[in-house]
């Protein structure tokens, strides 16, 4: 017998399996996915533990920058975050080959300044900083590192800065130009803050210096703009402080820095301080007038330098030396008063003072430097007989400059009619007055020397002559000439230095005939003209040999004005080489004088008007052949002048002198009164009469009997004999408010007593 399930049974039981197995299945499909979910979220939570977060900072770049090599080290994160670490001195740094100093007053003028910036001569060949300055916010350095090195952080966009307990010395240029940076806590420690340390941080507003701070080296706070306040600890042995935030030393007789960024518009120095440092109110945006007192006696380098709104200064005679730059870029500077005792004006002092008019240079000063008056509004200076040396270009770039005057005596310098400045000798022409309305010069004979800079930028010569003897044309001569289209230089000429033919729009050609003539490289001719195989051959492709041309003449024809004591010429000239062509003759200037030399005072202006006229008696035409200057307002009695300044086809000066006084007494009569009694017409602005009587004597001489004054206008004498004969001298007197007094011309009335 076979026993087992069978039928329904056997169904029922394989259904029951089939069951148990799929469980079984389901039950084994969760478990893995359990263990594959556990598994995903372990690994990812490894991933966000181990992975950086987006916000978190991480090392950009690293390095060393120690003194010794890795002594110090340094690392700049994705924040902008710079540390240093380490201990000892950090390495000293090169700044970039750039002038941040003139790029920052000058708002971006297309003028080319010449200088260096702040300690610049005194770096030497080092390498530039390793970090990346723009992106640096934040500096860190880090407990026991002792030393910033030079130019460090020079530029850095960094806003805060934090320095350690253990720091000494802050070097040269460590800070220059953090723009951004507005406010910096110095270490106690500290003892040396270097030149220009925080020079140009714009936005610092308050510094304080610690107590054991024992140096701190010229500019160090220059430019800073926003500076209000500096503040020193009172147990600072070297230096002070006063109740505005100026820095001095400890004695307070050298004004270190002024903060700048005060917003007061005046400040009297004290009468203690005797040395104005370097760059000391350098900046100001305030300023407009400083007193500087009789106990100043030296003015350092740029001490009032970009003080833009100051509008006067006197400079005391206490002052020996006004320093370089020491007012340079004063904008508003007009009036400048130098007291005699001052006996140097150094290099650039009123450099780019736009609006100084006039200077009166005292008998004390011996030596002008270079550029020290340039790129002003002067139209004329006086050079004293005191001056020993005179820099280069000191009144270059002087627009209005009409005329330079040396005075009589001068051992070394000399001037002429035409307001040109030589040495003694007249061999080196100087400064010509670019200002000048004359259209042609004629360079004396006796120059060899055409000075540096001596012609730039001259506005109004059309026509210059050279004399054949002339042998040297140094730098810039001829820089910038604005409408000299020829020049012809004779075969004396030799050496033609650097830039002397340079952005000159007008200029046409340039004629060399000297065939070995130097010419340095770094010279622009439109077109040189000379001998072919010369050295003007071999400069230029532009060349053109003035041996084989067929002369082509402009249709503009030239003017060589006439003087007073030679004809002048019209004349056109060769479109290639300049050779002249004489077309007309303009004769010279033989009649200026006054109708009359004495003008009666009324109250008001008398301003005669000369008369002018050339060699062929034709009169000369008022504002086209001539202007005039008047010497003042020509209303007092006084002594006056008339300048006549000639233009237009003429040159040349003459100054005719006039006076104006009371009007003679007139109108006398005598009335029928007993003895003798005189009436006269009252002079106007007369306050008295001086009379003096006369007796005739039976020998017919007159005897002195009376002198006296009257306020009305008249005398009488009852008691005076019939018959007897006296003579009566009468001036009007007017009295002025300072004591002075003006007299009339004497008129003299003879009268018969009655």
């Amino acid at each position: 017998m076979i026993i087992g399930p069978t039928g329904d049974n056997t169904n029922n039981c394989n259904k029951r399996c089939y069951d148990l197995k799929t469980k079984m299945i389901d039950s084994n499909v969760r478990r893995s996915f359990l263990w594959l979910g556990v598994f995903l979220v372990c690994f990812f939570a490894v991933l966000l533990i181990c992975a950086p977060h987006a916000d978190a900072a991480y090392v950009v770049d690293s390095g060393n920058c120690g003194a010794d090599g890795d002594n110090v080290k340094w690392s700049l994160d994705s924040d902008g975050v710079l540390t240093i670490s380490g201990k000892g001195a950090m390495a000293d740094y090169e700044s970039e080959d750039i002038i941040p100093r003139f790029n920052y007053v000058t708002n971006n003028t297309k003028r080319e300044m010449k200088g260096k910036s702040r300690a610049k001569a005194n770096r030497s060949e080092k390498e530039l900083p390793p970090w990346d300055t723009n992106a640096i916010k934040t500096i860190m350095i880090n407990e026991g590192v002792t030393s910033i090195g030079e130019w460090a952080f020079y530029r850095c966009s960094l806003k805060k800065l934090v320095l350690p307990k253990s720091l000494e010395m802050i070097k040269i240029g460590a800070f220059y130009w953090c723009e951004s940076l507005k406010y910096v806590s110095i270490p106690q420690n500290v003892k040396t803050i270097g030149e220009c340390a925080f020079y140009l941080c714009e936005q610092l507003q308050t510094v304080i210096i610690p107590a054991k701070v024992s140096m701190i080296d010229g500019s160090a706070f220059g430019l800073c703009r926003s500076l209000t306040s500096i503040q020193v600890d009172s147990k600072n042995k070297k230096y002070a402080t006063d109740d505005i935030g100026c820095l001095y030393n400890k004695e307070k007789n050298i004004l270190m820095q002024y903060p700048i960024g005060r917003t007061e518009t005046t400040y009297s120095i004290s009468n203690i301080v005797t040395t104005i440092k370097e760059d000391a109110f350098s900046g100001s945006k305030y300023l407009k007038k400083v007193e500087i007192p009789n106990s100043v006696s030296v003015l350092e380098r740029s001490s009032f330098f970009a003080c833009k709104k100051i509008t006067s200064i006197t400079i005391p005679g206490s002052v020996t030396s006004i320093g370089e730059e020491a007012f340079m870029f004063c904008s508003k500077l007009k009036k400048v008063r130098i007291l005699k005792g001052v006996t140097t004006i150094e290099r650039e002092a009123f450099c780019a003072c736009e609006k100084l008019e006039s200077i009166d240079i005292p008998n004390s000063v011996t030596s002008i430097g270079e550029g020290a008056f340039s790129s002003t509004n002067l139209t004329s200076v006086t050079i004293p007989k005191s001056v020993t040396l005179i820099g280069k270009e000191v009144f270059g770039w002087c627009r209005n400059l009409d005329s330079i005057k040396v005075e009589t005596g001068n051992s070394n310098y000399s001037s002429d009619s035409n307001g040109c400045l030589y040495n003694k000798r007249k061999t080196v022409l100087i400064q010509y007055p670019i200002g000048n309305s004359r259209t042609s010069f004629v360079i004396p004979n006796s120059v060899t020397v055409i000075g540096r800079g001596a012609f730039l930028l001259c506005q109004y010569l059309t026509s210059i002559t050279v004399p054949n003897g002339v042998k040297t044309i140094e730098e810039q001569a001829f820089y910038g000439t604005e409408r000299l289209p020829y020049l012809i230089l004779p075969s004396s000429v030799e050496k033609i230095g650097e830039w002397a033919f340079a952005f000159n729009n007008c200029f046409e050609s340039v004629t060399i005939l000297n065939p070995n003539c130097k010419i340095n490289k770094n010279n622009d001719f439109p077109i040189l003209c000379g001998y072919k195989d010369s050295t003007a051959d071999d400069f230029t492709d532009s060349f053109i040999d003035i041996e084989n041309h067929s002369h082509t003449y402009s249709e503009e024809v030239f003017i060589k004005q006439a003087t007073l004591t030679s004809n002048g010429m019209q004349y056109k000239l060769c479109t290639l080489c300049g050779l002249t062509k004489k077309v007309g003759t303009i004769a010279k200037i033989s009649t200026v004088k006054l109708s009359k030399t004495t003008y009666t005072f009324t109250g008001k202006a008398r301003k005669p008007v000369p008369v002018v006229k050339d060699a062929n008696g034709k009169k000369l035409i008022l504002n086209t052949d001539f202007r005039l200057k008047y010497s003042g307002d020509c209303i007092e009695c006084g002594k006056y002048a008339v300048k006549v300044v000639f233009i237009g086809n003429y040159q040349g000066k003459k100054t005719l002198k006039f006076n104006i006084r009371l009007a003679a007494v007139s109108g006398i009569t005598q009335t029928d009164d007993k003895g003798i009694k005189i009436m006269w017409k009252a002079v106007y602005g007369a306050t008295r009469y001086d009379v003096v009587l006369y007796q005739k004597q039976p020998n017919g001489k007159y005897i002195q009997q009376w002198k006296g004054t009257r306020r009305k206008p008249f005398i009488e004498n009852p008691d005076v004999p019939k018959g007897e004969v006296w003579l009566i001298k009468i001036w009007a007197v007017q009295e002025m408010e300072n004591g002075s007094e003006n007299y009339s011309s004497v008129v003299k009335y003879t009268a018969t007593a009655k």
